[in-house]
């Protein structure tokens, strides 16, 4: 697939820069690099959101893991722990703190799925890499967006930030199957 943008010209000919569909980064090992560890980091994340939902619900572990993964996307995890800290009673844990890390783990999960949902494609000339967000309207700034390993490697250190603050928050270690 190619994609014309209405955009700026980006070539030295003065003609649009066109972008072709990637089915793998070969060719961009740093970025693949990245995104392979924010597969990771997000598999730890949720591990933790699953170690907060066993604390706000005092079920085990293992328990909590099964409901969690029955739930159909992340946001809809979140959406749950967060109702159920909301009736939470608990005066040894910080609710609020608990509250900020999950939301955080929101927004970062925005960014997550736009890569993975992404058309991942490069550009014919330029080279640079980007996703296309085909819902956006043409034309619109946030229809393309570009990807560098140096973004990715920043989005996973705040997933890593927020879920190691969360395995604290709940004294995660403490907890049993």
């Amino acid at each position: 697939m190619t994609e014309k943008m209405d955009a700026k010209p980006a070539t030295a000919d003065n003609t649009e820069e066109r972008y072709h569909s990637l089915s793998t980064l070969n060719a961009h090992q740093d970025l693949s690099a990245e995104l392979g560890n924010m597969v990771v980091a997000w598999a730890f994340a949720e591990n933790m959101l699953i170690h907060v939902m066993s604390r706000v619900s005092s079920l085990g572990l293992n328990m909590s893991q099964n409901g969690y993964y029955r739930i159909p996307t992340i946001n809809s995890r979140m959406q749950f722990i967060i109702a159920l800290i909301d009736d939470w009673e608990t005066k040894v844990y910080d609710k609020l703190a608990i509250l900020q890390e999950i939301e955080g783990l929101g927004k970062l999960s925005t960014t997550r799925n736009h890569w993975v949902h992404g058309n991942w494609c490069v550009g014919g000339t330029s080279k640079e890499v980007v996703t296309f967000d085909h819902r956006a309207k043409i034309g619109s700034s946030s229809r393309r967006k570009p990807v560098k390993a140096a973004d990715v490697k920043n989005h996973n250190e705040a997933v890593l930030t927020r879920a190691n603050a969360l395995k604290k928050l709940v004294d995660a270690n403490s907890l049993v199957a």
